[in-house]
């Protein structure tokens, strides 16, 4: 049965009305996004934003460096491949060709060094040089933030789509730090369970929005204003704080790494790589309380706690906040003990071991090595360059190549 014609034009008008509405609501978040990164360009974004924008979810790994990138970022061009590496495209299969895959952390991604001065590209040109007759091809899979957690899944997937000839794995500096840049929830690496992936890809989609952030920045800001609020924060940011990767996981996730290797006759070099992360000058009260040996972290947590039982909440923001800054930087006196046991599982299972504090620590002046003060903790393309030419010496000691 026909509808009657008024009907039909009901219809079409409810549905044009509908077409209008979407079209207004996609023009108004497209205005909004237009004047929000006017307000808010890249230029404007604080050190961890400027971090987020070239980082996204991921539900495995909890978060990879974006792909096909070229961007500036940290004073470099940073450009990546399709799998958010900062190599060229890589070849699935390798055809006489010596593959090495360098896993890492922030220090192998080369964090404010250009991409060539990165330690795996002069890795590259001094192993071509020495033998011109072999072709070589390393890849840096250095991931910033990354733990050998996260590295052992990243390795998995590298081994399985690239076959490589050679691995050198170093990781510490995340593996012993307390924050991660998303899912802060009070669990080590291996307690996280994976993400959501449709939690992941809306967080990835709200992430490039300028006016959620911009939005996030206003609600945040208002609700630091009220010292109460902002003390419970920061006490509970404290406690939820913990160390990513146990000493006891660390080891275990090093052994694994050495048995796949192993399992796949692939080569394995490790690299102890240098904290450079130092406490900052202690007053006399400070220089106290770090001799008698307890954490300063710990002596402002409880005078902020002594602080907000009083009801004074701004004097116990203050010390809270303190107990975090501390805790950040208390990660140097574990670095000793967990590139000890790197070094103690490379020996155990017959590994190089290419050991860059030792060699940064035997340069003079060795501020040269890192970034400056503003960044003390990566390496410079002058450390790059030193940690390049110990590697490839102990490939050169290997014989692979000859």
């Amino acid at each position: 049965m026909m509808k009657p014609s008024f009907l039909k034009g009901m219809a079409m008008t409810k549905f044009t009305r509908s077409i209008v509405y979407v079209l207004s609501a996609i023009l108004l978040v497209f205005i909004l996004e237009l004047i929000s990164f006017s307000i808010l360009p890249d230029g404007k974004l604080n050190r961890l934003e400027s971090i987020l924008r070239i980082l996204e979810e991921d539900a495995g790994l909890f978060w990879k460096v974006k792909s096909r990138l070229d961007t500036p970022f940290e004073g470099v061009q940073v450009r990546t491949n399709s799998l958010g590496l900062r190599s060229g495209d890589i070849a699935s299969k390798k055809e006489g060709v010596f593959r090495v895959i360098a896993m890492g952390a922030s220090p192998t991604f080369g964090w404010g060094v250009e991409a060539g001065l990165t330690y795996p590209a002069v890795l590259e040109r001094k192993l071509a040089g020495r033998f011109p007759g072999r072709k070589v091809e390393i890849i840096n899979a250095g991931q910033i933030g990354y733990t050998s957690h996260q590295g052992l899944i990243l390795l998995g997937k590298c081994i399985s789509r690239y076959s490589p000839d050679m691995i050198t794995v170093s990781y510490v500096l995340n593996d012993i730090d307390r924050y991660r840049f998303f899912r802060n929830e009070g669990s080590s690496d291996k307690d996280l369970a994976p993400g959501n992936p449709l939690v992941v890809c809306w967080n990835n989609i709200a992430a490039k929005s300028r006016f959620i952030r911009l939005l996030r920045r206003a609600v945040s800001s208002a609700l630091m204003r009220d010292d109460k609020f902002a003390a419970a924060m920061f006490k509970r940011q404290f406690n939820l704080a913990k160390v990513r990767v146990e000493q006891a996981d660390y080891r275990a996730n090093l052994i694994k790494i050495a048995d796949l290797c192993r399992e796949r006759d692939i080569r394995l070099v490790f690299i102890k790589m240098p904290v450079h992360l130092s406490l900052p000058r202690l007053n006399e009260e400070e220089e106290g309380v770090f001799r008698s040996g307890k954490r300063l972290s710990g002596h402002y947590y409880d005078l902020g706690c002594d602080k907000e039982s009083k009801g004074e909440y701004r004097q116990a923001r203050v010390l809270f906040a303190k107990a975090k800054d501390f805790q950040v930087f208390e990660i140097n006196n574990l670095s000793g003990v967990y590139n000890g046991i790197m070094a103690d599982v490379a020996r155990r299972n017959n590994l190089f071991l290419v050991d860059a504090v030792e060699i940064f620590a035997a340069q003079s002046p060795g501020e040269e090595l890192f970034n400056g003060p503003g960044d003390p903790i990566h390496p410079s393309a002058r450390g790059h360059g030193l940690i390049a030419s110990a590697l490839c010496e102990s490939i050169s000691a290997d014989g692979s190549l000859k």
